[in-house]
């Protein structure tokens, strides 16, 4: 980093203006100051790149009024080695010192930044469970809309009104999971909910940590909708579900039971094992399957280089591939769809 360069921790800093990071790329959780002041340094590449972009939220308020928040939604290019662009990161600051005129209380409001080429809007799920989260962490309550599907979800004997409960107050019992009896009641509950309402449900569940009773029943009903249906939209959706649990034995057996059968070469499930399950992939054998899968998956060549471009963004990951790729006991369709992506003598 250049010495007259700042980086926006730094002025923030200087400016007295207090601020929380958020992921929301892969899922969304929380990045410590430290190592966001380290990605902004360029001292380490970002963690858990996305579609070959880092996407933050950056949370802002005056220490002296909490209760007036800025929050902004950032799109950040990455280079090919995963670390933030220098020139990227310097242009945000010179519009923020730019648009200072445009500050309440030292906290630059989100309308100075709205011309800015690296803002986004995230999807309406991951801006519940973002609410959600950052409520949580700031010690404020739930919305009035958690208690709700709190009731629901507690009470078997509830059939009728699930269409009345909203999504931030799904998102708001998903973070809030391990309060109460949240977790066993919903692993109680989940397999004789609505179907609709399951959905949503199990895509919130990605930005969650399943406890062992939780991740059995979502395993379970894994194995049942594969043996069921097959549909490639229910058995993404439990993979996502189940991609936030510890890393275990359960984990990687429900990924290869997944990887084995028809489904696993589905674009929707090799697309939600890559972006929601990487850190099983970190095992060899796991990783090895789902390389083969994807070679003859149903998106094709297109679909393997790009999961595959997007996976190697991962520092670890692009040596474990590399690595597998390279392996002498590749089928003859995975060395052909790693040669027409990195070429004949790779």
């Amino acid at each position: 980093m250049s010495e007259n360069a700042i980086t926006l921790t730094e002025l923030f800093n200087k400016s007295g203006t207090a601020m929380r990071i958020y992921d929301l790329g892969r899922r969304i959780r929380s990045l410590g100051r430290d190592e966001f002041e380290r990605i902004e340094a360029i001292a380490t590449p970002y963690p858990t790149p996305y579609l070959h972009h880092a996407w933050i939220a950056l949370v802002l308020w005056n220490p002296k009024q909490n209760s007036e928040n800025a929050v902004w939604f950032l799109k950040l290019p990455l280079d090919e080695q995963g670390f933030m662009i220098p020139a990227v990161r310097d242009d945000i600051v010179n519009r923020l010192l730019t648009n200072v005129q445009h500050s309440v209380d030292g906290v630059p409001v989100e309308d100075s930044l709205k011309e800015n080429p690296f803002m986004f809007k995230p999807s309406d799920e991951k801006m519940a469970i973002f609410h959600a989260k950052a409520a949580l962490d700031q010690g404020l309550a739930a919305s009035a809309f958690y208690e709700p599907v709190q009731q629901f979800i507690a009470d078997p004997t509830l059939t009728t009104g699930w269409e009345n409960l909203s999504l931030q107050g799904l998102a708001d019992f998903i973070v809030r999971l391990d309060a109460t009896d949240n977790q066993s009641n919903l692993a109680r509950s989940i397999a004789n909910l609505p179907e609709a309402l399951t959905a949503q449900i199990l895509a919130l569940l990605e930005h969650a940590q399943p406890d062992q009773e939780l991740s059995s029943k979502l395993a379970e009903l894994l194995t049942d909708a594969l043996k069921n249906s097959g549909d490639p939209i229910k058995i993404s959706l439990l993979l996502r579900a189940l991609s936030g649990s510890k890393v275990s034995a359960l984990l990687i057996d429900s990924l290869q039971q997944v990887l084995n059968s028809e489904a696993g070469k589905s674009a929707e499930v090799l697309s939600a094992i890559a972006t929601r399950c990487e850190a099983a992939l970190m095992d060899p054998s796991t990783l090895k399957l789902f390389l083969e899968r994807l070679a003859v998956g149903e998106s094709g060549q297109t679909g393997f280089s790009r999961i595959l471009a997007d996976l190697m963004y991962l520092p670890v990951h692009r040596v474990l591939i590399v690595q597998a790729l390279r392996s002498a006991e590749t089928s003859t369709e995975l060395k052909s769809a790693t040669a027409a992506m990195f070429g004949s003598a790779f």
